[in-house]
This record gives structure tokens, C-alpha cells and sequence, in this order.
């Protein structure tokens, strides 16, 4: 796919892109002063980034483009030739700014599981703005925003004006996956109302369990349980009603609703002793493959776009259950985004 292809841009993903440095499985964290060995491995990473990817092997027809940032170091370079390698997304948009390219320290432990250590300004995802997104919007049939806490530009009230006013124009239709807030005070940069405002112009917004839990916390002023995020879901149900929420719940697979429809379930499929060798990006793989299924009827419009967000339908159990798939198969592949996955990969998941 060629930079700057109009019809590359059909379904644009705004948001972070980092170079993941990260370690093979180690059977504790160190304490103070102490030391792990442990295989190291840098490759391209970034929630936005990573769904990206996924969804453009996954739906090369439907035309996805990067809207993100780079710095002008050996790292950025590195980020940029392995995206164009791949050749799934387009990347005219996605900047070299006089910046360090944004990292993130990745440790991963036993049965998969991760933890992050990653950059925020200073560096090349601070730059992401309204300044740098204006002008993408344009062909944009499906807007898609993902790291949204690691993006501080893109929690101002200038980014939230330029968004509403392009999808009122244009009426494309949009989803948002905030992913965690480091602070956990769940309110981003711009203020608990900016994360709201955003939600409630979404069209499909994707947390994960912790995400869902902290964001509906912070909204209501209450604590909901970490390990029973429903209560939570069905609180954002409530005060986003119109926008389709699907909480990613780990290997329990997801739970789903809108309105005051009941809340579903879609499971993910099992794995056998060993086989999840990393968790990290399986909710990236899980919202990609979402993404894939709902949003061609999304453009198609009419009752095609209702049944595509109406939680109670065929079409988006469906959608959910294929991004358990999704999800459960990233599991068994070391780093977040190493690999894209294909419809062949899902397929051996049925």
C-alpha cells in the first residue's frame, strides 16, 4: 500500500506507536539492586500502532492509515521500515517529529502475564495533537483512537472540537480503546469530562476490565470490584447509552452491552497448560478483529449500521466472539505485535 493512497485513509487510526524493548518470560521481578537474565527482544509497538496492523491484514480492503509519530532517532527509523515492510497500512501520516521516539519497557512473566514501564512527554507520542491530526479526516469512513492516556494532546478540548466537528461533517463513525491510565486517577490530562466527552461521541468504545472499572469509578464516584467489572459495565451502559461498550476480560473473553439491553457474554476459547506465552497486545489482536467485522456495516449505514451496533444482535456476538479468537491466538505468540494476524490464524482457533 502506498503513503498517501486516498483509499488507504477509509479507516483511520489515531493514537500512540511506541518501540516496545521487551523480555522473554522471567520468574520474578527483581527487588532494588538486584539483577534478572533474560532474552531481549525490540520490535514496533503501541496500542494504536499494534490494532493497525492487526486490522489492516486482517481487512485489507477496508483501507487503514496511521495517524501517529515518530522521533528522528534510529528507533523511529527502525518503527517506520518494519510498518512499510509489512505493507498493510498506509503511513503517510504517520510523522517524524524532532523528538525521542516514545518506548515502553516490557517484562513478562510467568503464564504470560506483563508489566509496563513506558515514556510519556517528552518524547515522540506527546506530540500527537490536534495540530498534527488536522487534515486526516477528510476520506474517513471509520475513525478508530487508541492510547489515548499515553497521548496527552489528544485530551484537550482543541483535539475533542476538531474531532466532533469532522465527524458531524463527515459523519464517519468512531471507537476508542483509552487503554490504562498510569495515574489511575482515570481522568487523563484533560479532565475526567474530556474522557467522558469522548465516550459518549463514540460509537464502539473497547476497555479492558481494569480500564472499564477505573473509568466508571472516576464517573460515578463509587468503587466498583476489579474482579467483577459487570457492575462497572453496566454503569457506563447507563451513562453512555448510546454507544456499544465491549469490556475485554483476559482469558474469561468479554462481556458486552448497550443501553438498557442485557449485558452479554462471549467466552474465549481454552488454552491448554503452556500455551499462553505472552499476554501482551492480545487486546489490541482482540479490538483489531472487532473491528474488522463491525465496522464494514457500519459504513453501509441504515439498519445495516443498527444491527452493527445493537448489542443483542447475531452480528455483534459474532464480532465479539471472533475477537476472543483474535485475542486468544496473540496469546501463544512472544510480544505484542511481532506478527499480524490472518483470517488462516482464526480460522485454527474455531
Amino acid at each position: 500500500m502506498t503513503e498517501g493512497d486516498a483509499r488507504s485513509r477509509a479507516v483511520v487510526f489515531i493514537g500512540d506507536s511506541f518501540v516496545d524493548v521487551q523480555t522473554s518470560q522471567i520468574a520474578s521481578l527483581p527487588a532494588w539492586d538486584e539483577d534478572r537474565t533474560a532474552e531481549i527482544s525490540i520490535f514496533p509497538g503501541g496500542s494504536c500502532a499494534n490494532t493497525a496492523r492487526h486490522f489492516g491484514s486482517l481487512a485489507p480492503e477496508a483501507g487503514a492509515c496511521l495517524v501517529s509519530a515518530i522521533g528522528t532517532d534510529v528507533l523511529g527509523t527502525m518503527f517506520r521500515n518494519a510498518l512499510a515492510s509489512e505493507g498493510h497500512i498506509d503511513l503517510g501520516h504517520l510523522k517524524t517529529v524532532d523528538t525521542p521516539t516514545s518506548t515502553c519497557v516490557v517484562l513478562v512473566g510467568p503464564g504470560g502475564k506483563r508489566a509496563f514501564v513506558s515514556t510519556k512527554t517528552g518524547t515522540s507520542n506527546g506530540r500527537i495533537d490536534a495540530e498534527l491530526v488536522a487534515g486526516t479526516l477528510g476520506t474517513a469512513e471509520h475513525v478508530h483512537i487508541s492510547g489515548l492516556f499515553s497521548c496527552p494532546g489528544l485530551q484537550t478540548d482543541d483535539f475533542y472540537g476538531l474531532l466532533a466537528e469532522a465527524k458531524d461533517r463527515a459523519g464517519f463513525t468512531l471507537s476508542l480503546d483509552t487503554q490504562y491510565d498510569s495515574s489511575e486517577s482515570w481522568t487523563g490530562d484533560g479532565g475526567g469530562a474530556g474522557v467522558a466527552k469522548l465516550i459518549r461521541l463514540s460509537d464502539v468504545f473497547i476497555p479492558n476490565h481494569l480500564e472499564a472499572v477505573g473509568i466508571a469509578s472516576t464517573a460515578a464516584g463509587l468503587t466498583f470490584g476489579a474482579d467483577d467489572p459487570e457492575e462497572a459495565l453496566r454503569h457506563l451502559t447507563d451513562t453512555f447509552p448510546d454507544t456499544l461498550i465491549v469490556v475485554k476480560c483476559g482469558e474469561q473473553g468479554a462481556i458486552f452491552g448497550r443501553g438498557d439491553a442485557p449485558l452479554r457474554r462471549a467466552a474465549c476459547p481454552a488454552l491448554a497448560a503452556g500455551e499462553c506465552v505472552d499476554s501482551c497486545g492480545a487486546g489490541d489482536c482482540f479490538g483489531a478483529a472487532l473491528l474488522s467485522r463491525i465496522v464494514p456495516g457500519l459504513r453501509s449505514g441504515g439498519s445495516e449500521r443498527r444491527r452493527r451496533l445493537d448489542s443483542t444482535s447475531q452480528e455483534v456476538k459474532e464480532a465479539v466472539e471472533f475477537a476472543c479468537r483474535a485475542g486468544t491466538w496473540c496469546c501463544k505468540n512472544s510480544g505484542a505485535c511481532v506478527v499480524t494476524v490472518t483470517m488462516t490464524d482464526l480460522e485454527g482457533e474455531l
